[in-house]
């Protein structure tokens, strides 16, 4: 991708949770004891006065965090790569990336089903990962191209238990689970070009499979494509916030960028099922 995401800290390198909840929250990242380059710099101070420094090209936080390494410690470190892949032209698009024959986009919030559907069609049609919440991407020769991703799913507790077969290593935290599969259900290479973006949704009681013509594809994807949702992290228990403000110039970029690339690049929303879902996508490319 054109960098390392390097984090440090007082931690030990090979410390399991720290890599696993790194690999689900941060595309490209890499858990090291020392870091020989900081882009930016995230330091905790123990302290009953919540607040939030500016410094340079880190932060300072001030917050009761009781010795543990805090969830909002890591939203703000995925706040913060953002900026740096933005200046870069890539952008980190809320959402999996699997394949087959062809390879695919799973656009969707959190709570969607996107994981599901990716473990389903891993489980059921032998398609390979190559990220799992979070794929960045470039706009290379008027097509999207996944460069990195997060290759950890992150999924709740209760349909991690689904697919224990697929299941090479987990956490457990605040009733989710983060979990690495088999290498063996992973890309080998990359990057990888996209051929399809589907915006899914698992809900029963509904089977619909409709592409997104243009320009309503474009305003859809957008807010994925920017991913704003996770932009800004609200810290110090909402004392102040980090800004995940993009760099001027990226958002005129995606636009035309997504505008060229939708012309022939397919894009559908689908909702049904999961049994719907999956079926429609392993037949449709």
């Amino acid at each position: 991708m054109g960098y390392t995401l390097a984090l440090a800290g007082e931690f030990e390198a090979g410390d399991e949770e720290i890599s696993v909840l790194a690999g689900t929250l941060i595309p490209g990242a890499v858990v090291v004891e020392r870091a020989p380059k900081v882009d930016f710099s995230l330091t905790h101070f123990e302290s009953s006065e919540r607040r939030l420094e500016r410094i340079g090209n880190g932060v300072v936080i001030y917050d009761n965090w009781g010795g543990k390494l805090s969830l909002d410690a890591w939203h703000a470190l995925y706040s913060a790569a953002r900026i740096l892949m933005l200046k870069k032209k890539y952008y980190c698009v809320h959402s999996a990336c699997v394949g087959g024959e062809k390879n695919v986009l799973l656009v969707g919030h959190t709570g969607c089903g996107k994981s599901n559907i990716l473990l389903k069609l891993v489980n059921d049609y032998d398609w390979k990962v190559f990220s799992g919440n979070k794929t960045v991407i470039s706009f290379e020769n008027g097509g999207v191209t996944a460069l990195d991703g997060t290759k950890t799913m992150s999924i709740s507790s209760t349909d991690a238990d689904k697919f224990p077969q697929l299941v090479a290593k987990r956490v457990d935290y605040q009733n989710r689970t983060a979990f690495l599969l088999d290498q063996s259900h992973y890309f080998e290479n990359s990057p990888i070009k996209i051929d399809a973006i589907y915006v899914v949704r698992l809900n029963d009681g509904v089977a619909e499979n409709n592409a997104l013509e243009f320009p309503s594809s474009m305003h859809t994807l957008y807010p994925f494509f920017m991913d704003t949702v996770n932009a800004d992290t609200v810290l110090c228990d909402g004392e102040d916030v980090f800004a995940g403000t993009p760099p001027e110039g990226s958002q005129k970029y995606l636009s035309q960028s997504l505008a060229k690339t939708l012309s022939f690049v397919k894009a559908s929303r689908i909702s049904g099922s999961i049994d719907f879902v999956t079926k429609i996508i392993a037949e449709d490319l």
